[in-house]
């Protein structure tokens, strides 16, 4: 893979380790770095690209993950479950992390998972394709059935 072990075993100790404490901010400066590693010429263009990376990263650190998971409003990105809480993500291709983070609000896709004992974060995600990196993200809760601002 051209990661050397112990670089490899840091990374995913550093993303496990954010997702069991709830350190989304922790989390998404690891991605961002993980997502820098990755040569230019191997990447494309689109926004499924970056949520496949997304969605095998969470695979490989063991966690409960779902894409295109459907509801009565439409389908979110990707969810994961872990023991501190349920994260919904909404991801953007050059756009802006707002609009994918208004996007779970408007279609209220955190309402699937309203009746459950976790606190629910909406985090929208937003990859620049010039750049070819994460540009930025936003993460919001949801407190008594409304959303709050987390960040």
């Amino acid at each position: 893979s051209g990661y050397k072990d112990a670089a490899m075993s840091s990374i995913v100790f550093k993303l496990t380790n954010a997702m069991q404490r709830d350190d989304l901010e922790q989390f998404m400066a690891t991605l961002q770095s993980y997502f820098a590693s990755i040569p230019y010429d191997i990447r494309s263009g689109d926004e499924h690209y970056y949520q496949t990376i997304f969605f095998i990263t969470f695979l490989l650190l063991g966690s409960n993950i779902e894409a295109e998971a459907r509801t009565n409003q439409g389908r979110i990105d990707a969810y994961v479950r872990t023991a501190k809480a349920v994260y919904i993500f909404e991801f953007k291709l050059d756009k802006s992390a707002d609009a994918a983070v208004g996007q779970i609000l408007d279609r209220r896709y955190y309402e699937k998972f309203q009746g459950g004992d976790l606190p629910i974060r909406l985090v929208g995600v937003n990859f620049d394709s010039k750049e070819r990196a994460i540009d930025g993200w936003e993460v919001r809760g949801i407190e008594d059935g409304t959303p709050v601002n987390k960040s």
